[in-house]
């Protein structure tokens, strides 16, 4: 009879087990079958490119070139890649070399990225057109030649930590870093209005950092002791530069520190975002939204939701234009009953649009926004039934929304028992599909 009750007990336990998985299976299913109005094009679908980097030291220290390939797979970017990288190599070398020119050819690039020699471009401005100029042009002919639709990106670089002392008796401008660093800005513009493409102005972010009080750390942090050659913290910089420049990425969306303190990574983050239009924001009051540059200026403070009603904001997001996605509560019915609020602004902080998303007579709260692909979110949260509270249940909920407005709700009821307690909040990330699964025991 003992040995009866203990197999009942044991099977009971095992039955539960089972239908909890086949709970959270069901649930599964629910959410990713729910009838929606979005398609697969909201989704975040992996971009490939392929890059050649043509260079020397200065692209291939602190292995650059995967240091942006690292970077671009936390924003779905997927980068094929090759280099041809020689010390004090400049583009005189790479246009008759036959190593370069079979890199060119192997494949038909997406992007080039172009890196002379530290101090040529870095000349007078009529010498560099009469000395490295035609180089240059000779080498954008290689890369035309092999695939049209191939585009330039000119790689930018640094002036060295105390200016270019070889050459400052015969151009004083480069004489200190910051002189340096516009020399070889205004060289690099030279071989763009020649041939065509675009900037990457690692250099000019560089700068950016290097004259700014709040970083934290050295200037000197980042030039090995040489004065000239970076620093993984100048590489990191570098590529998220580079590769802000190529795929429009707002670097704040990057994830990947690459060996760096998280501290410092996100401080570099912040800056190539202000110099390239992103700039991070926060709600500093319930409906009161602060947009501050990394030095702690202010670029705007607005207030939303002022039309009378109750309202407590809960996250905020940047997305690409430097645009704003805000959500929050609103309260209705004598704030018994809650509603979703979600808002996009401009780049200045004006409202784009608004759209209250509620499950009247009933609560809805959200816990998460996540920025999807198409640059809208999805929000998940749950609903509270208030007509059979605290003896009624909750559903959780997945509502998509894509930047332009348009708002797809997936609801998936879950188990509804008496005492309504979460106990249990399990986040599954399948690819860019999210959502919540409430147990309620």
């Amino acid at each position: 009879m003992h040995n009866c009750a203990k197999i009942i007990r044991s099977f009971n336990k095992v039955r539960k087990q089972l239908f909890f998985c086949l709970l959270v299976i069901l649930v599964f299913l629910l959410l990713f079958n729910c009838s929606t109005d979005y398609t697969d094009d909201d989704t975040e679908e992996i971009q490939y490119v392929k890059i050649l980097y043509i260079g020397n030291s200065y692209t291939y220290f602190n292995d650059l070139p995967k240091i942006i390939k690292d970077i671009a797979i936390t924003v779905n970017i997927d980068i094929t890649y090759d280099q041809s990288t020689f010390g004090g190599y400049r583009f005189l070398h790479h246009k008759d070399d036959a190593a370069t020119i079979s890199k060119i050819q192997a494949e038909d690039w997406d992007y080039v990225v172009l890196q002379n020699q530290s101090q040529r471009p870095g000349f007078k401005p009529d010498d560099v057109r009469s000395d490295s100029l035609p180089h240059a042009e000779a080498l954008v002919d290689l890369i035309k030649a092999n695939n049209s639709q191939t585009e330039i990106i000119y790689f930018q670089t640094w002036g060295r930590e105390n200016g270019d002392s070889q050459n400052a008796a015969y151009y004083s401008l480069v004489s200190t870093f910051d002189g340096h660093t516009q020399a070889l800005k205004e060289g690099y513009e030279i071989y763009q209005e020649s041939t065509g493409g675009e900037i990457a102005p690692v250099g000019s972010v560089w700068q950016q950092v290097v004259n700014d009080g709040s970083r934290p750390f050295n200037r000197s942090d980042l030039w090995i002791e040489d004065e000239s050659h970076p620093e993984l913290l100048g590489s990191y910089l570098a590529a998220l530069t580079i590769l802000s420049q190529i795929m429009d990425v707002n670097p704040r969306n990057i994830s990947e520190n690459a060996g760096l303190s998280a501290g410092n990574a996100s401080y570099l983050r912040s800056v190539t975002a202000e110099y390239f239009g992103y700039y991070g924001a926060e709600l500093v009051s319930d409906c009161d939204c602060v947009q501050t540059t990394p030095s702690g200026t202010t670029r705007f403070e607005k207030l939303f939701w002022q039309d009378g009603e109750t309202y407590m904001g809960e996250e905020i997001i940047s997305i690409p234009q430097n645009k704003l996605l805000i959500t929050g509560i609103k309260y209705l019915n004598n704030d018994t009953i809650n509603a979703i609020v979600l808002t996009q602004t401009n780049k200045y902080g004006d409202e784009i649009w608004t759209k209250t998303i509620d499950t009247l007579p009933n609560h809805i709260n959200a816990y998460d926004m996540i920025m999807t692909g198409d640059y809208g979110v999805i929000l998940l949260g749950r609903i509270i039934y208030t007509n059979a509270f605290p003896s009624g249940g909750s559903i959780a909920f997945a509502i998509k929304s894509s930047s332009s407005e348009t708002i797809a709700t997936c609801i998936a009821q879950l188990i509804r028992r008496r005492t309504a307690k979460t106990n249990i909040i399990i986040f599954f990330k399948l690819h860019i599909v999210y959502f919540l699964y409430y147990y309620f025991e």
